[in-house]
C-alpha cells in the first residue's frame, strides 16, 4: 500500500473527486469514505480519524450528537487498526473505521446512561454484543451518541415544528 508521509485533509487537495462525494454544509470541502481513504490505500485509520474527529471539533457544538467522547482510546484503537492494515492483515473491511454508538448501548469505556437522568454516569464495565463484534472486527468507538429517554421519547434537542 502507498502511505503518504501526511494525508491531506481534503479529497479536493489530492485533486481527487470523491465517487458519491457531497459537501458538508458550510465546511467547503468534499467528503471522502472510509473506503477511499484506507481501502483504496490513500491513507491510514489514524489520518482518516483525525480528519473525522475535526469534523466533530467544528459540527458537534451546532449539532449535538455526542453525549460521551473517548478520544485517547479512539487514537489507540485507530493506531492498532494503522499497523494491522500497514502488516497486510486488517481484521475486516471497517477495521480503523470511525464510529459512534447509541447511548442506550453498554459500552465498557464510557458511561451508558440510556438518555436519563436516572442512569446519570453508570458503567456497565462490559460491552454489549454489537460493539463487541465492532471492536473485534476493529472498528474505532469514538463516543457515545445521543438517544431519547430509553428510545422512546422525543430527542431532548428537538425544536418545535
Amino acid at each position: 500500500m502507498n502511505w503518504p508521509a501526511r494525508a491531506t485533509t481534503t479529497t479536493k487537495a489530492r485533486n481527487k473527486t470523491t465517487a458519491g462525494g457531497h459537501r458538508h454544509a458550510g465546511a467547503g470541502r468534499e467528503t471522502e469514505t472510509f473506503t477511499q481513504a484506507v481501502l483504496l490505500g490513500d491513507g491510514a485509520p489514524r489520518d482518516f480519524l483525525e480528519r473525522c474527529l475535526a469534523d466533530v471539533v467544528a459540527l458537534e457544538p451546532k449539532i449535538g450528537a455526542f453525549v460521551n467522547l473517548n478520544l485517547e482510546g479512539a487514537r489507540a484503537a485507530a493506531d492498532q487498526s494503522t499497523a494491522r492494515w500497514r502488516a497486510g492483515r486488517p481484521r475486516s473491511k471497517i477495521d480503523g473505521m470511525p464510529i459512534g454508538i447509541k447511548d442506550i448501548i453498554e459500552t465498557a469505556d464510557m458511561p451508558t446512561e440510556n438518555g436519563s437522568p436516572l442512569f446519570a454516569g453508570f458503567r456497565s464495565e462490559r460491552d454489549g454484543a454489537s460493539v463487541a463484534a465492532l471492536r473485534e472486527a476493529g472498528a474505532v468507538i469514538v463516543g457515545k451518541t445521543v438517544t431519547t429517554e430509553f428510545a422512546s421519547t422525543e430527542p431532548r434537542h428537538a425544536q418545535p415544528a
